[in-house]
């Protein structure tokens, strides 16, 4: 997906990141799994997390996924050096 608005995502990414329970409330439950099963999204590095949200836009038009996504990435990269 190509993303029109950047900005605005990443605003949208930054109040996720600083609210977890609306992030989780807004998260489908096909989810929850994953390598990061459990983790909040200020367990990660802003940028980082920025950065490969963005990216999975490819796989998902939702932000709350897409962060999920980004999420299980960058926890599987802590183990195997995989990074955005």
């Amino acid at each position: 997906m190509k993303i029109k608005n950047e900005k605005l995502i990443s605003k949208k990414i930054e109040t996720y990141y600083n609210d977890p329970e609306l992030w989780k409330k807004n998260l489908n439950p096909v989810f929850l799994g994953g390598v990061a099963k459990g983790m909040i999204p200020a367990e990660f590095e802003l940028s980082a997390l920025v950065k490969g949200t963005i990216v999975e836009f490819e796989h998902t038009e939702s932000i709350s996924a897409a962060m999920k996504i980004a999420m299980d990435h960058l926890a599987e990269g802590v183990r195997k050096s995989h990074a955005f």
